[in-house]
């Protein structure tokens, strides 16, 4: 028997069906490769955020988010017109739940156990996105919040933790791309070169381009020679060329690492 009897049912495809959709529902005439190449895109797309089961490990879920792509945005940036890219985070591993049957060392409060176990989990994640094969996935904290099932004020609490442990500043999202006005990439970095640490290295252990750690060390220098000279915190904004919150944060991390200073503020005021 002939084959050709079967042909028609090889067309009805997922992929014929988005070009049908693209040429009868939604008018879209041109060339028809034009509108394959569009409906072989989308059905990556569908690929890369519906995994197939046997693509994704027991304890692994698949997770799409902000793809780091080595600059920083534009301001204002919707979060929808950020690039993007999925991947397969590891959320339980055979570890974890070994460690969970084993229970609580005798030498460990529970409340401590449970938080490095966070910590662990937090570090795995964020590591996992940016090994992500098809891309660096950048995690917010309020998508770890959300992955961990904890506030984000444990996550935030747990980075701040394994940093000081460890000496290695997670790179999550806010951090990487410098978003929002908290001065925490800022506090490290000073608290860093504070300890005699070489920019390079500071680079390196906060993954901040050696350009960004050179700029922030030199306003903060800036804003610690001025202070010293007893400008105000007003007057330092205007010859640095850094705006008021800015300078405050300067000023902030400048008193922590240098309170005989704060004399000289107070003489003059800091409005």
């Amino acid at each position: 028997m002939s084959g050709i009897h079967y042909r028609a049912a090889t067309k009805r495809t997922f992929k014929q069906a988005i070009v049908f959709l693209l040429e009868h529902e939604y008018k879209l005439l041109g060339s028809h490769r034009v509108l394959e190449m569009i409906a072989d895109d989308v059905v990556e797309l569908h690929h890369e955020f519906y995994r197939e089961a046997n693509q994704v490990p027991p304890g692994h879920l698949v997770w799409h988010g902000t793809c780091d792509v080595g600059h920083k945005p534009p301001h204002g940036q919707r979060a929808e017109d950020e690039p993007t890219v999925t991947a397969v985070l590891p959320l339980v591993t055979d570890d974890d739940i070994n460690e969970a049957a084993k229970g609580c060392p005798r030498d460990k409060l529970p409340r401590q156990w449970s938080h490095e176990r966070d910590i662990r989990r937090i570090v795995r994640l964020v590591k996992a996105g940016l090994n992500n094969p098809t891309g660096r996935l950048l995690l917010s904290q309020a998508e770890l919040s959300l992955l961990v099932n904890r506030s984000i004020s444990i996550v935030r609490r747990c980075i701040y933790d394994h940093f000081e442990k460890t000496d290695e500043l997670l790179p999550i999202k806010g951090y990487v791309l410098d978003r929002g006005s908290k001065p925490t990439h800022k506090g490290i970095i000073v608290q860093l070169y504070e300890q005699g640490m070489a920019p390079p290295d500071i680079g390196r252990a906060t993954n901040h381009g050696l350009d960004a750690v050179d700029r922030y060390l030199k306003d903060y220098e800036r804003v610690k020679v001025l202070v010293g000279r007893g400008l105000t915190l007003a007057e330092i904004s205007q010859a640095i060329g850094r705006g008021l919150p800015t300078v405050k944060q300067y000023y902030k991390l400048v008193l922590n690492f240098h309170p005989e200073l704060s004399d000289v503020t107070q003489e003059v005021g800091h409005g």
